[in-house]
């Protein structure tokens, strides 16, 4: 309740601030007083009057707590695609495999959106936390997902395999039992054996 009332005083006019927390004052006194006992009903209807003078201050303070976190996550994601085009514009082997199309559409988008990111830089430099926020959290984070849904599917393309090249074929082994070498020489020598066998003519007859 108290940082409630501190956070409306941020952001609000003085005369308004002033006006509201007395309000909250008087609740917060009646609350402990006379709406101790009371119906439910009771209690609704006075959060619902509270709530729809201070709501809209809630909303700018939230936003104005948010939103430097949202500009510098988008601004990082800026960042990190730039310094991917820089690699690419120095054939770094990292990108290499990138074609010439995607190196346009990575350039388009970053462009696109660096010239969103400055034209809320320079609504959010006199913003008002009075007033309604020029930029939301909710259009920065838009844009910050715009430009990592286009970009990093480009960036985290994996490169082609390269395919081995084909093994040599190994040396078919002449199979067992098979025919000798055409070029392998007979032996024509007669087995002596052969040559030692006596004429029949010559043998003596018992």
């Amino acid at each position: 309740w108290y940082q409630r009332r501190v956070r409306e005083a941020v952001v609000s006019t003085q005369s308004t601030g002033e006006a509201y927390m007395a309000e909250l004052t008087k609740t917060e006194d009646w609350l402990y007083d006379e709406g101790e006992n009371c119906q439910k009903q009771v209690y609704i209807d006075k959060l619902a009057s509270l709530r729809k003078a201070g709501d809209a201050a809630e909303l700018r303070y939230v936003e104005a707590e948010a939103r430097p976190g949202a500009m510098n996550l988008l601004a990082h994601s800026l960042v990190h695609v730039k310094k991917a085009i820089d690699l690419i514009e120095q054939k770094d082997e990292k990108y290499d495999h990138l074609t010439d199309e995607d190196k346009a559409t990575l350039v388009a988008k970053t462009t696109e959106i660096d010239q969103v990111y400055n034209v809320y830089c320079t609504k959010l430099t006199a913003v008002d936390l009075t007033s309604p926020p020029p930029v939301t959290v909710s259009q920065i984070n838009d844009k910050k997902k715009e430009l990592e849904d286009k970009c990093n599917p480009i960036l985290n393309k994996p490169k082609p395999k390269v395919e081995p090249p084909p093994a040599p074929a190994a040396e078919e082994a002449p199979k067992e039992g098979g025919d000798a070498p055409a070029d392998t020489p007979m032996d024509s020598t007669p087995d002596a054996k052969s040559e030692e066998q006596p004429d029949p003519a010559s043998m003596e007859l018992d």
